[in-house]
């Protein structure tokens, strides 16, 4: 393990925030039809890096904003899976702050202190008037 322990610098009460997960599970019936079971959604207590400047992407339909987050925790987030040969969990969305997020990638940090992850997410639509 590193020298580092993320329990002792992230969880302190100056750099945690809170999320709401919401994870989905796509299920195949035996007649080959997908169909997505939401679970209940999950409070999460996470550190949230944002690693650069929001950009304004313009598109011939009007203008979109882009964002991502990085997200530290020690809370399983996924970032979509195979569990079984009937079922896949979908990436997960992450409520921050009032704007949803999904989540791209998920990284191991557990070298860093028992179950942390480093998830990259992305901001699922932009809407100015919130």
């Amino acid at each position: 393990m590193a020298a580092l322990s993320f329990d002792d610098i992230l969880c302190d009460a100056d750099l945690i925030d809170t999320i709401t997960v919401k994870p989905t599970v796509r299920l195949v019936a035996d007649n080959g039809r997908a169909a997505d079971l939401d679970m209940a959604a999950v409070p999460g207590v996470v550190a949230i890096v944002v690693p650069a400047a929001q950009k304004l992407i313009l598109q011939s339909d009007g203008a979109l904003r882009d964002g991502a987050i990085e997200i530290f925790t020690a809370y399983a987030i996924s970032g979509g899976s195979s569990t079984d040969d009937s079922a896949t969990r979908q990436p997960d969305v992450v409520t921050w702050h009032g704007r949803d997020y999904l989540v791209q990638a998920v990284e191991d940090y557990s070298a860093f202190g028992p179950g942390w992850v480093h998830a990259t997410a992305n901001l699922q639509q932009f809407n100015p008037t919130a």
